[in-house]
């Protein structure tokens, strides 16, 4: 790229060369504003806190400022040194990420992990919960020759090298090498976890997955594609939509996409409703996208960029003040969810449980979407802010709600 004199970045650059002879920083818009810093090269390559903020780093004069700090260039596949880092870190070091502490109840009995060691489904708890969920889309037409557990097929899957990486969809599968790379012994996945053809294991295991992804150690996240599209970063590579210029003898890479969008996006995992309290419930999760990974727990969200400064930030607004009313703020998370799809109507209950239970404890039953503590103030709702959910599915089948619930409209 040609250095032009009437370019704010080509000068700024050129004054700065004496005091930053070697550094390596990016160009990228947040919230309509722009900001370009400096950044000492270790602090972003190094084993610093990849994410936050650089004691060493000093804003461009003259230059708008009011986004995130610059990135360095990700690679084809999931950094996993980092990853590990950051999930070890918060393990030790997060008080407030050291219990669930909104727990929507408990793990069923006949709760069922994969060990993906020794590849096959185990029947009992692992110690101390510590197991990792997957939060996936299946797609709308499921591979019929992959694996899944079926009453026929069960005591078969508990036995060492059951399931075969060729008979593995392919997130699945990606999911449990990413369990590996972390070091993680134990994946929960609802395809393997759940006999999908046994309606009394389904009902249960179902009115329990909010407890799953609340107690789990951590979630991953498949934020593109479907069960048999694969994981990016783990199976194949991430396409590299980064660029980078060099003017003056200084690299200008721009950030990929960030978490914000990530989590407000149009991906089939963003608009399905299933995975909306997959995403609110857990106290750590590891955002696998097209672009980069991200990691969040109750106090950080964290890149492999390093794009992301650390911030306290209550995920989706779960854990309310005392001082708001359990039932508004549940009302806010169904304005959210009945924006998104289901593929079964008759799970519009089940789907948002999870979180009606975190904020009402062992009262957090619902009844027909309205919770059992505060049923009389629940049916105070009103239809403003809580349409956008089409009550019909694909093959065109109605389906029938109280005429006092939300889930009417």
């Amino acid at each position: 790229m040609a250095r032009l004199e009437g370019c704010v970045v080509s000068f700024s650059v050129r004054r700065r060369r004496g005091i930053f002879p070697r550094v390596e920083f990016g160009l990228d818009y947040w919230l309509g504003g722009r900001r370009i810093r400096f950044v000492d090269p270790l602090s972003t390559h190094g084993d610093g806190d990849a994410g936050g903020h650089s004691p060493g780093s000093s804003e461009l004069e003259g230059l708008r400022s009011s986004g995130k700090r610059c990135s360095k260039k990700t690679s084809a596949r999931i950094d996993w040194t980092q990853a590990s880092r950051w999930l070890a870190e918060c393990h030790s070091e997060h008080d407030e990420c050291a219990s669930s502490g909104t727990s929507p109840g408990t793990l069923p009995a006949n709760f069922r992990v994969i060990d993906v060691e020794r590849r096959c489904i185990v029947d009992t708890p692992p110690p101390d919960r510590n197991f990792v969920a997957l939060s996936y889309v299946w797609g709308q037409s499921p591979d019929p020759t992959k694996l899944h557990a079926t009453k026929s097929n069960m005591q078969r899957l508990l036995v060492d090298g059951s399931l075969s990486a060729a008979k593995m969809p392919r997130t699945v599968e990606d999911a449990m090498e990413a369990c590996r790379r972390l070091g993680e012994p134990y994946l929960w996945v609802d395809r393997f976890c759940i006999v999908q053809d046994d309606a009394d294991d389904k009902g249960e295991q179902i009115a329990a997955m909010g407890a799953v992804y609340s107690l789990a150690k951590l979630v991953l996240l498949a934020t593109d594609g479907h069960s048999d599209s694969g994981i990016a970063g783990v199976s194949h590579d991430r396409p590299q939509k980064q660029l980078s210029y060099q003017i003056a003898g200084i690299t200008f890479t721009n950030a990929p996409v960030g978490w914000r969008e990530i989590i407000n996006g149009s991906s089939a995992w963003s608009t399905r409703g299933w995975t909306y309290q997959e995403a609110i419930l857990p106290t750590r999760k590891l955002y696998l996208t097209e672009s980069q990974a991200f990691f969040e727990c109750r106090r950080s969200v964290l890149s492999e960029d390093g794009s992301e400064e650390m911030a306290i930030y209550s995920p989706l607004g779960l854990r309310n003040q005392p001082w708001d009313p359990a039932v508004d703020v549940l009302y806010g998370h169904v304005s959210r969810y009945r924006a998104r799809k289901l593929t079964n109507l008759s799970d519009i209950y089940n789907a948002i449980d999870g979180v009606a239970s975190a904020l009402y404890g062992r009262f957090g039953s619902l009844w027909a979407g309205l919770p059992r503590q505060d049923f009389d103030r629940a049916l105070l709702w009103s239809q403003n802010g809580l349409d956008g959910l089409a009550h019909r599915n694909e093959h065109g089948k109605t389906y029938m709600y109280p005429s006092w619930s939300w889930s009417s409209i």
